[in-house]
Formats: C-alpha cells, sequence, structure tokens
C-alpha cells in the first residue's frame, strides 16, 4: 500500500504524514479518524492502536470503533457519541462486558474468539 502511494495509517509504521504517534486524526472526504494507543499487556505499553471512525454523509452518521488488541477496557475513551459498531478482540484479556458498559456500543462484534467466563 505504501509503495502504491496509498495512505496507511499506523502507529508502529513511522513513514510519512500518517503515523499515528502520539493520538492524531486524519479526514478522507466523508470519513474522519481519531486514533490514540493503548496497552496490549501489562508488559506491551501504548502498542495497540484504536480507531474511532465517523462516516457521516446525507445527514446520516455512522461511528465504528476498533479496540485492536487493547487489553483493559479501562483504556478505552469514552465517547462523545456511542458508537455503532465496537469491534473487539477479547482473547487479549478484555472484558466485553466491561467494555459494552463504559462504550454503550450499538452493536458488538467479535473477532479472535475463544470461550470466555465474562460473557
Amino acid at each position: 500500500m505504501i509503495k502504491a502511494k496509498k495512505p496507511v495509517i499506523s502507529n508502529f509504521l513511522p513513514v510519512g504524514e500518517y503515523y499515528s504517534r502520539p493520538a492524531k486524526s486524519f479526514s478522507f472526504g466523508d470519513v474522519k479518524i481519531q486514533t490514540y494507543q493503548t496497552d496490549h499487556s501489562p508488559i506491551w505499553k501504548e502498542f495497540v492502536m484504536v480507531s474511532e471512525i465517523s462516516i457521516e454523509t446525507g445527514g446520516e452518521r455512522c461511528i465504528i470503533l476498533h479496540s485492536g488488541d487493547t487489553w483493559d477496557a479501562k483504556m478505552l475513551r469514552p465517547m462523545k457519541n456511542k458508537p455503532d459498531f465496537w469491534f473487539v478482540h477479547p482473547r487479549i484479556h478484555l472484558s466485553v462486558r466491561e467494555g459494552r458498559t463504559r462504550l454503550h456500543p450499538k452493536t458488538t462484534l467479535v473477532a479472535h474468539l475463544w470461550v470466555h467466563s465474562d460473557w
């Protein structure tokens, strides 16, 4: 993607204007992206890029939160508007219940599935 000169927002590829450290905002037409970092584990600090994606068109808005491999729901920033969709990876140790209580998403989409007692 970088060789094709396409935007790649990353917190680990310090290349050009799309490097997301520290927290940054990006705009692509009707799409706005706010990023910030969270811990992946007690050892890997500020390792994960969280993306708050807002798409607004025709007076309608959709907010998507992708928390990646965030380890602790307390690190997720409360949002001004509830996310319409929250993509969560509970496999890392994140409590889906605590995240839902903190964020109040309309829909939660779970990746990295496994049997977790906190459902």
